[in-house]
């Protein structure tokens, strides 16, 4: 088995114009007019229920049954001023709270043409990566996959005046925050969580013929150890209103958002001869890469778009041991094209949106190294949850059909190297600006069992088919 590669302690207590086409905006969206700033606040409740939690597939640890409570705080300035865009979610079921600060800057105007960011931001890095929910560029919040919640890097960013369509960022940082994900925990000597996204290692392994027990433990590197990297990065967009064509170039060079594993093994002998059992110290590491990123988009209609990118990841691995079972990546080529309907001027919650992707994916993920580590196979769980893979979706407003406004989201992902897919639909709600109602669902499954990416997330997960309810309040 696999387990994820976000450690349980790095989570512990260690605008623009309205469409035309819209027809109702943003429900309570308070705006200071002496400062331009807007707040939208939210405090919500909702339950989550895995149907499927009967199946070989669903961890037997796992709780079937979630029910989480969400308080959102969102400031956005205007020429100049602090920030934040904040979720604090408690699992009462996990009995654990999960903090995603996605946002947290302060925002200055050094001169007409430039705006400088201090702190956590999301900028435009790469579509494609920001679509496929990749966390390459930008980290994410996974304790819940399927959201993968998006968090900005965190530095000093300095723009032109409007750096998502035309124009400069440049990116520097001393600092770096991993992706989280679900808490865990380290009970005799196993790994354990009652979340249902997190896949912990194998129990045994099999050395020399025979199998071998497998105890765990996590050994935790230092906050500044982690912390304290660099990181340096520039994008440039170049598009105009007279010209169909626009093109979007970036580099980073900074850490992999996500921690790569080494499980160092050492053979315990006790006094019964065939009681035999490993040590396993779960060894979190910073590892660095590059990333490039070049996209040419071509404007087919006022609303539609045709766009394609290519993004180029290489790491730089080091200290890793042959000693241990290690993970390790290889250099990655991503390809995406995508045909997209997208109104440029949405600050409405009904612009109706659509979307067709296809991403192939060239390396990545690869065998462990090690004495120990097992050709073909990975203890690890993988970084790129697809492969080759198609992505349909739409986001459009039902009109008054249910009897208040509201609107459907629906999105399906099918990968071919996997033979497995994902469908996830939403309906929203609003039956009044203070209180809005949700229901989704959301399907994982195989289309056959055996297929050339059998330990992929669709694989892992296929059995975490689940529904969910809530109400927000806005405020």
């Amino acid at each position: 088995m696999l387990f994820s590669s976000v450690p349980a302690w790095t989570q512990s207590s260690l605008k623009l114009k309205p469409s035309k086409e819209n027809s109702l905006k943003v429900p309570l969206k308070q705006v200071f007019k002496s400062s331009g700033k807007q707040f939208d606040n939210s405090f919500e409740y909702r339950f989550r229920t895995y149907q499927s939690s009967g199946k070989r597939f669903f961890r037997e640890s796992a709780d079937s049954r979630q029910s989480e409570w969400t308080i959102g705080l969102r400031s956005h300035p205007g020429a100049s001023g602090g920030g934040f865009d904040l979720l604090n979610t408690y699992q009462d079921v996990e009995q654990v709270n999960y903090f995603k600060p996605a946002e947290i800057y302060y925002k200055f105007q050094p001169t007409e043409n430039s705006r400088l960011f201090l702190g956590r931001k999301l900028m435009p890095w790469s579509r494609s990566d920001r679509l496929w929910k990749r966390g390459l560029f930008e980290s994410r919040f996974m304790d819940e996959p399927l959201d993968g919640r998006p968090a900005g890097l965190t530095g000093l960013f300095l723009t032109s005046p409007r750096p998502g369509e035309k124009g400069w960022l440049l990116f520097a940082s001393p600092l770096f925050i991993p992706e989280l994900g679900p808490r865990v925990s380290v009970q005799e000597g196993k790994l354990t969580s009652s979340n249902p996204w997190f896949r912990p290692p194998s129990e045994r392994i099999r050395l020399d013929g025979n199998d071998i027990n497998m105890r765990y433990s996590i050994e935790r590197p230092s906050t500044e150890d982690i912390i304290l990297q660099t990181s340096l990065g520039m994008s440039y967009r170049w598009s105009s209103d007279e010209s169909p064509w626009g093109v979007r170039a970036g580099y980073v060079w900074k850490p992999m958002n996500q921690f790569l594993m080494s499980v160092p093994f050492v053979l315990g002998l006790t006094d019964v001869a065939d009681d035999i059992e490993v040590e396993a110290r779960i060894q979190p590491s910073v590892q660095y890469h590059h990333l490039t990123s070049i996209m040419l988009e071509r404007k087919i209609a006022p609303l539609w778009s045709l766009w394609a990118d290519w993004s180029y990841e290489r790491p730089e691995l080091k200290g890793v041991s042959r000693k241990a079972i290690s993970q390790t990546t290889s250099p990655a080529h991503i390809y995406t094209v995508t045909l997209e309907r997208r109104p440029q001027e949405v600050k409405t919650r009904f612009a109706t949106q659509y979307w067709l992707s296809v991403s192939g994916l060239v390396g990545g993920d690869t065998d462990d190294r090690g004495e120990f580590a097992t050709t073909g196979e990975s203890l690890f769980e993988r970084r790129y949850q697809f492969q080759e893979s198609a992505q349909l979706g739409l986001k459009t407003y039902l009109g008054r059909s249910l009897g208040w406004p509201a609107q459907w989201k629906l999105s399906a992902i099918y990968d071919h190297q996997q033979s497995g897919g994902i469908v996830s639909t939403q309906v929203d709600i609003f039956s009044s600006q203070n209180f809005h109602w949700n229901i989704s669902a959301d399907w994982i499954g195989k289309v056959k069992e055996t297929s050339k990416v059998d330990d992929g997330f669709t694989g892992q997960y296929r059995a975490n088919d689940r529904y969910s309810m809530g109400v927000r309040y806005v405020f």
